[in-house]
């Protein structure tokens, strides 16, 4: 079983996973980014796709619906939703201030 270190707690890789896919929903208030729904399961959706270089890092995470993710898929985020009926200013605004705060933490 692996373990790693979260703050100064030695937790098991599991829970660690668990509590950085908690604290960014919490952050978003378990809220879709895309959309503003707010289902019973959210998934993480790479910012930036992992296959376009896109790392699994806090400030490239964020809640999205399971139809937004598939919708999103690996296209640009700023094209795909930019151009869709979800697209909201207030949480274009919220993505924008979450992007520079977290990569302030890095």
């Amino acid at each position: 079983m692996g373990h790693e270190i979260d703050g100064s707690v030695l937790v098991t890789r599991r829970e660690g996973k668990s509590r950085f896919r908690r604290q960014i929903l919490e952050d978003w208030g378990r809220t879709c980014y895309l959309c503003g729904a707010q289902p019973e399961h959210l998934t993480l959706d790479h910012l930036v796709p992992r296959r376009r270089g896109g790392e699994t890092s806090r400030h490239n995470l964020a809640p999205a619906c399971a139809p937004c993710n598939r919708r999103k898929g690996c296209a640009d985020l700023w094209e795909h939703w930019c151009g869709s009926p979800s697209w909201n200013l207030e949480r274009a605004v919220k993505l924008i201030s979450w992007l520079r705060a977290t990569a302030a933490e890095d």
